[in-house]
């Protein structure tokens, strides 16, 4: 089984001068339970979308917050 987690999304946060998942949340256009989902990694059927917008808000790409692990 192939896993994608997500990664880094914290530190990202704090690089980019936000304080909480809630701001975060509000930046990216995605529900603050969603966010904590992600932060979690209890995300399952993340969507690209979703990737993008979080990208967006953090200034970052994709492979900075997600990472594949093998089985």
């Amino acid at each position: 089984m192939i896993m994608i987690k997500t990664k880094a999304i914290k530190h990202l946060m704090i690089d980019a001068g936000f304080s909480s998942q809630v701001e975060l949340a509000k930046k990216a256009g995605i529900h603050k339970d969603r966010i904590n989902k992600i932060l979690n990694n209890k995300h399952g059927g993340l969507t690209l979308g979703t990737v993008d917008r979080i990208c967006e808000a953090l200034e970052c790409q994709p492979g900075d917050i997600l990472e594949r692990i093998p089985n």
